[in-house]
């Protein structure tokens, strides 16, 4: 950005030029519609120029928020027939009039037809430029514009789920609710030290407890973060167990795929084999690991039993699984004991159930379930378990309040030291402590935009897709 460019909307503190911008919101190639959106202060104007109404009403007469078929037009030459959805300035996504122009969805019209509206003087948006605008001007706070990112990007129902929430204002609301309770705080603080004089009655017992409710809460919210990241960016599930137990068949089964090579021979997967699944709306990697045995035949394979440890160390969830068709023998128990470390993330998974079943020979203390990847037995039930262990796991939360957002995640961290700072030092340092409790709001206030800077506003907005 240059030094000519000028402020405007109601968020001090970023420029940009209050010009018209348009872009294609839908996916470029053939498709039954294609949309362009136009955004600005020229918006009507630019109408007024390409798009004739079938009923020649005049385009700033439309009513905002209503439907006109008409042509879209450049000079004498009928481009295509379209439907026009005009939204007025302030009742539209960026609060500046927009047209949102549906036409047929071939990539040779679309491109007429944004040719045409850049021929006229507007600018191609810029990625992210139409969320940006909505949060310049007031519509939504930054929580909500990254939720509109999260929503798109979402792989699975729970991120989905929870970007939804965020952009109808339920994780800015407790943000705000904890921003008021520091505002409070910091006030009475400053009248008891401004003037010690009067007769102005000050709790410090009261101001530390609210101080120290605002850490808890803080500290509620940051303690989410690592489920909303999972629910966000994936858990990992590491399938392991002895050579040919069914760990290929079974990555196979849970990902309805041929993704692993199946073989009847021992020690057949030497790499990682990784594929993307979806379990009770959270996506998944699984990982298919080489067979584990006591003593590696050579070199490759020791190398191959490396990574598979390193994977299940790493691993949020590990599928133990064993031939149930056997009575388990001493390789299995020595990798039980190599997984011991990892109970609580395991669940084992007794396969070949088609050729009989044999109860282990004691209990292991893991979760267990039978299944056959030869027939599907089980492998319903195995999701289920898989779900539910997310859960109580305390891997996933229920709450759909959850910051996902690695940049919202920091600033709370910096908020709670702050927080604790200024209530360890508030009986003995009050001024030093209102600072810090100052502190601690300028961090809320950068999750929600309040406060932030050009360059981080820039950083966050260019993620975004063009069209949105």
């Amino acid at each position: 950005m240059t030094g000519a460019e000028v402020l405007t909307g109601s968020a001090a503190g970023v420029k940009y030029y209050p010009d018209t911008i348009a872009a294609p919101i839908s996916a470029w190639g053939h498709s039954s519609v294609g949309l362009i959106r136009i955004s600005g202060k020229d918006t009507i104007k630019i109408l007024e120029k390409i798009f004739k109404p079938a009923d020649r009403k005049k385009i700033k007469r439309i009513p905002s928020h209503t439907i006109t078929y008409g042509h879209i037009h450049d000079g004498g030459e009928v481009i295509d027939e379209v439907l026009v959805f005009l939204m007025k300035s302030p009742r539209s996504y960026t609060r500046e009039d927009v047209a949102e122009i549906s036409s047929h969805g071939g990539p040779v019209v679309i491109k007429k037809i944004y040719q045409l509206i850049l021929k006229h003087g507007v600018r191609s948006a810029k990625p992210g430029e139409f969320t940006k605008r909505a949060f310049l001007n007031g519509r939504i706070d930054l929580v909500q514009a990254e939720a509109v990112a999260g929503i798109i990007n979402a792989r699975g129902e729970k991120a989905a789920k929870i970007s939804a929430s965020q952009m109808g204002g339920k994780l800015s609301e407790k943000i705000n609710k904890l921003r008021s309770l520091l505002i409070s705080s910091a006030a009475e603080l400053n009248a008891a030290i401004d003037f010690p004089e009067d007769d102005i009655t000050v709790s410090l017992p009261k101001i530390k407890k609210n101080i120290a409710h605002a850490g808890s809460e803080s500290q509620k919210l940051l303690s989410g973060y690592d489920s909303g990241k999972l629910a966000s960016e994936g858990v990992k599930i590491v399938i392991a167990g002895k050579p040919n137990v069914g760990k290929s068949s079974l990555i196979n089964a849970l990902s309805s795929s041929e993704r692993a090579i199946v073989t009847s021979i021992p020690g057949t997967t030497r790499d990682i084999i990784r594929e993307s699944i979806e379990i009770g709306g959270i996506p998944a990697e699984l990982y298919d690991t080489a067979g584990i045995r006591k003593k590696p035949n050579g070199v490759i394979e020791k190398m191959g039993m490396d990574k598979t440890m390193d994977a299940v160390a790493d691993a949020n969830i590990i599928i133990f699984v064993f031939d149930a068709s056997k009575k388990t023998d001493e390789k299995d128990r020595n990798i039980a004991r190599l997984l011991e470390p990892f109970r609580r993330k395991i669940i084992m998974a007794g396969n070949k159930t088609d050729l009989g079943k044999k109860q282990p020979e004691k209990k292991t203390g893991f979760g267990l379930v039978y299944i056959s990847c030869l027939t599907g037995y089980g492998i319903n039930g195995l999701k289920k378990r898989l779900a539910g262990h997310l859960v109580s796991g305390s891997f996933i939360s229920d709450d759909d309040t959850l910051v996902t957002s690695a940049r919202q995640a920091e600033c709370l961290k910096n908020c709670l030291l702050n927080i604790k700072e200024a209530e360890k030092i508030l009986t003995k340092r009050p001024a030093e402590s209102v600072w810090l409790v100052e502190k601690a709001l300028g961090e809320l206030d950068k999750i929600t935009g309040r406060e932030f800077r050009e360059e981080m506003i820039n950083e966050i907005f260019s993620k975004f897709c063009i069209g949105k």
